[in-house]
């Protein structure tokens, strides 16, 4: 006896496997998204804390605006995403700072970034 077409259990066996890979696809483009919008956000907290060194750095060795202070950052257009840039300055010799900056976004403190500079009485940085 010769078949023509196909039967229904095949049809069936068929769309089962497609609807399996097609739901593999769209979890894998869910998380690529979930993992470009953090990877989006850390670069721009990266950026602010790179702004913030260059600020800093040619400040002379006394100025007061080396002293440890916090400043909040809108980002996104003030979108609702409020960075917190945080930095600390620790006079490790007479003649040598070190300022640490920390930079988070407030709903999440502990996936922030972390950066120090020094800073030199002699050196002039």
């Amino acid at each position: 006896m010769k078949h023509n077409g196909v039967s229904l259990i095949e049809v069936l066996v068929a769309m089962t496997l497609v609807l399996c890979l097609l739901t593999g696809a769209a979890e894998l483009l869910g998380q690529a998204i979930h993992i470009q919008r953090f990877a989006l956000e850390r670069l721009a907290l990266a950026s602010l804390a790179a702004a913030k060194i260059e600020e800093l750095k040619p400040l002379p060795f006394e100025n007061p605006g080396y002293e440890t202070g916090i400043d909040h950052i809108p980002l996104d257009g003030g979108k609702g995403k409020i960075a917190c840039l945080e930095w600390q300055t620790e006079n490790t010799t007479p003649d040598l700072k070190k300022i640490t900056l920390r930079i988070y976004l407030l709903n999440r403190p502990e996936q922030g970034l972390a950066a120090a500079l020094l800073v030199s009485r002699h050196l002039g940085f």
